[in-house]
């Protein structure tokens, strides 16, 4: 990106004491066993090239005829993982995809492309949508430590426009939860601590049959004070040692806040529940709350108004909740004909905490900083497809799609702002930031943009699938999608595969495709309204044309192998609080092997993923000094701040933020019946080539200055701040980072048979099982006249146990 200048809260806590009732009905009148349905992760590698896949198409396929290159991650490998979060199962699993940190939490890249907000890629509960479309993009769940109620995950790895909408330029990240269908006669409960982290939780789930009608539950409460003392790594010329450590320095008055530490002391819940009549119908719900802190600064030292230091309270927290309800149905017309209806409605809250006002609570609105909103979405949609069981398949429907942008819930509207370089509130005279002028961080009332009671933007969209059987034994698949966004240009995203199997063993995949990317609606909404240029016309999407191979092989019983080769050609768009602008053509292909090998109770996952940048060509128009981008330095004129300001001109050849190379392996062995399980998991990342070549672009830039036009003062000047860069550069050489990073996770599982059908089951995991990990913090390119962004945290090497009690 370019760096420059009400109803739904009462009805969520409704839901909240229905599920309360659920549990004290059906706690104690029956326990948890295992799924009835047969666990992938036992399958045959034969079997598992014939698994469905629900992601990333309109129709069910087969995993090895699956047009989008997909990442399935099970149950029990999800069960087994060391790793705290989602986004900690993905890194492990997914080829390639970088894990970073950032103040507002965890971004995702996949593929080479990851940003300041998850906006590249889309996230899906059971297929329904659940990105924040204002601010973040992509982030419920992802943050969420308990994943008991996860059937499995399936990522897209790459472009998925065609069949989600604006936003799968990098990937789609589709959560697919246990449901009442595929449970049966199952309940468990489990606890679990994390001493590192402070860390404790407590989840319940059953199943049960209520007639004719399936049912599945799942609560859990995690509460988390975070890793107290962190080595936040940060580089800082006025330092008056040589310690880089936020918090630790001689002239720091305050230590560093925690990290991953509970927003407002408030733990994370997760409430989900299922209901299926066995033939046509299912409905379920689903609510969850979360927030933690991801920041790199010392807590406050602030004084009240007495002169008192205040306490130790960390800044910059942010408090998400979202509740989601979809029905479906499913209808067989006849023989042919099937028709499916569906109907989701997700509410998303989310707020912003700075203490910076200390004469005020914690979570008054004074110590609110920039957003407070609530996003509620209404999808529905209605899909008819066709088999005439010989070789043609079509799908085709339609959708609409209602996103509203209001006040937190429970909130009237004076409590709503969202800030996109202008601060998007009520009205200047009664919205509640305005209240003090005189506080901290409130919005500048020269930059205002009244918005009333809210937002709303209607979306209306068609879209079609496509297979037909060539008498060859190939296929060919089409798909497309059409939106009509009320706030931009019409989006269009087609795709055409030929898939063909040249043996039972062998299959090849082609597919070309382009998707779309609206501006979060925060931007769309004022490009909207005041900048429609005729220099973006037709351009303001950023779009990702895409070509890719695929091979699968199934080469003997015990192995299987899969290559995955892609060409990316994307125009970037980016907002700068000012205007949209077209930032520039980016071009990258790269490669992803995997291989899965079983030796009797041990499998083998291997996976490495190479990336190449092939051009970064950034917008002549924005090469005016003045503009960053985060892609890459390797088109790039910049002009520092500093004393002496220096011109930061292209290095390298690299993408920034990204490693080159990525290796995983996952080892899994069972013994004693399968009671003992044992699992080691390893992550190897290097050549962060394009991350470096920001220090080498620096060093250039001062040993390539004219000093013959600077004055005496001047000059002094100059020298001090490289004097300082080279300073700093050698504090973070000597750290090694952005090098090579290895690091390993390892679980230890056993199951005891216990009497009436129960069983319980101890897991024990560790995180960095040979010292601390570098968790790098997404860089947007640095301003000053040293790099002020290669910043990290050291996550230091963690152990966690789960005891777990399941009935049958």
């Amino acid at each position: 990106m370019l760096v420059g200048r009400t109803v739904i809260y009462g009805g969520a806590l409704y839901v909240r004491r229905l599920f309360a009732v659920y549990i004290s009905l059906v706690g104690g009148s029956f326990c948890l066993a295992a799924s009835d349905a047969q666990d992938l992760f036992d399958l045959s590698f034969e079997e598992l090239l014939n698994v469905k896949i629900t992601t990333g198409s309109l129709t069910d396929f087969v995993a090895k005829h699956s047009p989008s290159a997909i990442t399935t991650i099970q149950r029990e490998q999800i069960e087994l993982s060391a790793a705290r979060n989602i986004a900690g199962v993905l890194e492990e699993h997914v080829p390639g995809m970088m894990l970073m940190t950032h103040t507002a939490g965890d971004k995702i890249g996949i593929r080479g492309l990851i940003a300041a907000e998850n906006y590249k890629l889309l996230l899906l509960v059971n297929g329904v949508n659940v990105t924040n479309n204002v601010y973040e993009g992509a982030m419920m769940e992802l943050d969420q430590w308990e994943l008991g109620d996860i059937e499995r995950i399936e990522v897209v790895r790459g472009p998925g426009s065609v069949t989600y909408g604006s936003g799968a330029i990098a990937g789609v990240i589709n959560i697919i939860t246990k449901s009442a269908r595929e449970v049966s006669g199952v309940s468990e409960w489990s606890v679990s601590y994390v001493p590192e982290y402070h860390g404790k939780g407590f989840s319940f789930q059953a199943a049960k049959q209520l007639g004719s009608w399936s049912s599945y539950f799942f609560g859990s409460v995690r509460e988390s004070d975070g890793l107290q003392n962190p080595d936040y790594f940060q580089l800082r010329p006025d330092a008056a040692s040589d310690i880089r450590y936020v918090g630790k320095r001689p002239t720091d008055v305050k230590g560093p806040q925690p990290y991953l530490g509970d927003t407002l002391d408030e733990p994370q819940v997760k409430l989900h529940l299922d209901l299926d009549d066995g033939r046509n119908f299912r409905v379920w719900a689903r609510y969850t709350e979360s927030g933690q802190s991801h920041t790199f600064t010392t807590y406050s030292a602030f004084s009240d108004k007495d002169g008192n230091l205040v306490s130790d309270t960390p800044t910059r927290k942010r408090s998400i909740r979202n509740f989601v309800v979809s029905p479906e149905y499913e209808s067989e017309l006849n023989d042919k004909w099937g028709l499916t209806l569906r109907a989701s409605l997700d509410a998303q809250e989310y707020i912003r905490y700075d203490f910076r006002n200390v004469d005020w609570p914690e979570d008054h609105p004074n110590n609110i900083r920039d957003y407070a909103f609530s996003q509620e979405r209404l999808v529905a949609s209605a899909l008819f497809d066709y088999d005439d069981g010989e070789s043609l398949k079509v799908a085709t429907g339609f959708e609409y799609n209602r996103t509203g942008v209001h006040a937190p819930w429970g909130k009237n509207s004076d409590h709503i702002w969202v800030r996109e370089g202008l601060h998007l509130v009520s009205d200047a005279d009664t919205s509640i930031y305005l209240q003090y002028p005189d506080a901290s961080r409130r919005p500048s009332l020269d930059a205002l943009e009244e918005v009333g009671g809210g937002l709303d933007f209607d979306t209306f969209t068609q879209l079609s699938e496509v297979t037909y059987d060539l008498r060859t034994g190939a296929r060919i698949v089409y798909a497309h999608r059409l939106d009509f966004p009320e706030i931009s240009d019409t989006m269009f995203a087609p795709r055409l595969s030929w898939i063909a199997d040249f043996s039972e063993e062998s299959t090849l995949r082609i597919s070309a495709q382009r998707s779309l990317r609206m501006m979060p609606l925060r931007a769309q909404y004022l490009f909207d309204k005041y900048d429609r240029s005729e220099s973006m016309s037709g351009r303001d999407h950023e779009s990702l044309d895409s070509l890719e191979v695929a091979f699968t092989k199934l080469v003997s019983d015990s192995f299987l192998l899969d290559v995955n080769a892609f060409y990316n050609d994307s125009d970037t768009v980016g907002y700068t609080g000012q205007d949209l602008q077209f930032l520039g053509d980016l071009q990258l292909w790269g490669v992803e092997l995997q291989g899965r090998f079983q030796w009797g109770n041990t499998e083998l996952i291997v996976n490495h993923s190479y990336i190449d940048l092939l051009d970064m060509a950034m917008n002549p128009e924005l090469k005016t000094g003045e503009n960053r981008n985060n892609i890459s330095f390797s088109d790039y004129f910049y002009y520092t701040g500093g004393d002496v300001p220096i011109l930061l001109e292209s290095y390298g050849s690299g993408l920034n933020n990204w490693s080159n190379n990525s290796t995983r392996l996952i080892v899994t062995s069972k013994f004693l019946d399968d009671r003992l399980i044992v699992r080691l998991s390893a992550r190897m990342n290097w050549d962060y080539e394009g991350s470096y070549d920001e220090i080498e672009m620096y060093q250039r830039a001062y040993d390539t200055f004219d000093t013959s036009s600077l004055d005496a003062d001047d000059l002094v000047a100059f020298e001090r701040q490289r004097t300082e860069f080279e300073r700093e550069r050698g504090f973070l050489d000597a750290e090694d980072a952005y090098q090579s990073d290895v690091h390993f996770n390892a679980s230890l599982s056993y199951r005891w048979d216990l009497k009436q059908s129960s069983e319980l089951v101890a897991s024990l995991f560790v995180e960095n099982l040979f010292g601390e990990e570098k968790r790098y913090h997404v860089s947007t390119g640095s301003s000053n006249y040293y790099p002020s962004r290669p910043v990290f945290v050291e996550e230091p090497t963690s152990v966690g146990l789960r005891v777990s009690v399941r009935y049958r």
